[in-house]
């Protein structure tokens, strides 16, 4: 189902047949059979749909958008066969905190925003860098007589997979309050009680901390990021506005999984960690987090001021 339906606003548009980016998994994503559909638009796809031709500078802003990309996922994949179990703990934690449950609501959540587009949900559900490159993309698509469409709400994706993981002291989901690196000195530190390993940042100059910040129940010290591989049939495609429906050309199949890559961030309280028993009434974190990257396009997007301007 396309998201304008579920809202009951018609988009009229022909949709590129080429599916830009689409990746399908199929068979079980463990068995990583790739089917690589359409890569994303280069230039010499100018022929679409009917006969139409796009130009470059459609091409171009159409690719400013963050569309599944095969070599992010080749290159996943090959961290996923090398990488160490995880530890019982963190898988624990991960599940009895319900963070995988958070994760897809999030998800859902981004593609239905993008193809709205609703610029405030965006600016709740991302990390600020994020949130401002992805309106300003959309906002160029569409003024270039674009769209972007949603296809196949899937409230639980059919696969979930923890790339990795790390935790930081003292830093910010906002990049805005983090200063520049050279700022800070960095020291190997672990989670008081629980022996996770983290990286501690602390000022060296006009550091404000003090030990009873942890009686403070708004203070969350401890950065938690991770990166993620979600394959779902739920997908965004891109259309065009001057023509009258939708083309058939559209490949809907629910069966063909889409692949992307995300990264997701939440600061929390260092006793978050501790809450790993199956129990129930535990303070929800879902509001707390923030999508920081997606499919790469902010190059994993530094957690601090520098060095992202270009990519802006």
């Amino acid at each position: 189902m396309c998201i304008r339906d579920r809202y009951q606003r018609r988009v009229h548009g022909i949709v590129i047949y080429i599916m830009i980016g689409r990746v399908g998994l199929r068979a079980k994503f463990l068995n990583m059979n790739i089917v690589a559909q359409a890569m994303r638009f280069s230039v010499a796809d100018q022929k679409f749909a009917q006969g139409r031709k796009i130009s470059k500078l459609q091409v171009d802003t159409a690719n400013e958008f963050p569309w599944p990309q095969q070599r992010l996922i080749e290159k996943h994949w090959q961290e996923i066969q090398e990488k160490k179990p995880m530890p019982t703990f963190m898988k624990t934690f991960f599940k009895n905190r319900e963070i995988y449950d958070d994760l897809n609501i999030l998800y859902r959540e981004f593609h239905q925003w993008c193809a709205l587009p609703d610029d405030e949900g965006l600016s709740v559900l991302c990390e600020q860098r994020l949130a401002k490159k992805l309106s300003k993309t959309i906002r160029q698509i569409h003024l270039k007589g674009m769209g972007i469409e949603m296809a196949n709400l899937t409230v639980k994706q059919p696969v979930l997979e923890i790339l990795s993981y790390d935790v930081s002291r003292n830093l910010h989901v906002d990049r805005s309050k983090n200063g520049k690196e050279k700022d800070y000195q960095v020291v190997d530190d672990s989670v008081f009680g629980i022996g996770l390993k983290c990286k501690a940042y602390t000022r060296k100059e006009d550091d404000k901390s003090h030990p009873l910040d942890v009686l403070d129940y708004m203070h969350k010290p401890y950065l938690l990021r991770i990166k993620t591989m979600i394959s779902s049939p739920m997908h965004l495609y891109l259309y065009f506005k001057d023509e009258l429906g939708l083309s058939e050309h559209h490949q809907n199949d629910p069966s063909i999984l889409t692949t992307n890559i995300v990264q997701f961030e939440i600061n929390i309280k260092g006793s978050e960690f501790m809450r790993i028993l199956p129990l129930e009434l535990k303070p929800p974190l879902l509001r707390d987090w923030r999508i920081t990257d997606f499919n790469d396009i902010l190059k994993g997007n530094n957690l601090f001021q520098e060095q992202m301007t270009k990519l802006l």
